[in-house]
């Protein structure tokens, strides 16, 4: 019951976080708000520890439901209709995943678990509880992702101003028979 209790001010700080971020339209939303919050009441709550290992596992089934709803025909013609990009896109993101997570092991000494699901392009909140999942250090992944998150907000209008073609700033899909939009 001990443990219950003193999982409360993380999860009520989470959640005030979450709202704050929202208020205020700050980068990553819901998981940035919710993981200040909780880092927050760690650090001004001596003995407060984490939620009960049936809330954690309860969480990843609504993670797992969320992404796998996400799903539909229209995705799949989307995919389909677009293979080579999108298989030469994630071949490159996983190849650069793995050398910066090599390179972060090697060089840094970050455990090499750790960096690959910190390094790995995706849902910050699928990469740390796969980090936690596989023993790495969930907490630097979740940092790592929200420090990417806002540089991408951050400096991506700017690159695609300073980079991007007139004829790239239109319509970025083409239309398929169908409705279904497939990248150009």
């Amino acid at each position: 019951m001990k443990r219950v209790a003193m999982s409360l001010p993380p999860l009520a700080a989470g959640l005030a976080g979450i709202l704050i971020f929202g208020r205020f339209g700050l980068p990553g939303g819901n998981f940035t708000g919710a993981m200040v919050g909780a880092a927050a009441a760690r650090l001004s709550f001596p003995g407060v520890e984490l939620p009960p290992r049936k809330l954690q596992s309860f969480a990843r089934v609504i993670l797992g439901v969320s992404i796998g709803i996400s799903v539909n025909s229209r995705t799949l013609g989307l995919i389909s209709a677009s293979l080579l990009p999108v298989t030469l896109m994630i071949g490159g993101l996983i190849s650069l995943s793995y050398l910066a997570a090599w390179v972060a092991a090697r060089i840094w000494g970050v455990p090499f678990v750790t960096a690959l699901c910190g390094s790995s392009p995706g849902a910050a909140s699928a990469m740390v509880v796969l980090a936690d999942d596989l023993d790495g250090n969930s907490p630097l992944v979740a940092v790592l992702h929200v420090l990417r998150i806002i540089v991408i907000v951050t400096f991506m209008p700017l690159a695609m101003s300073l980079f991007s073609s007139p004829s790239l700033s239109g319509e970025t899909g083409v239309v398929l028979r169908d409705g279904a939009e497939a990248i150009r």
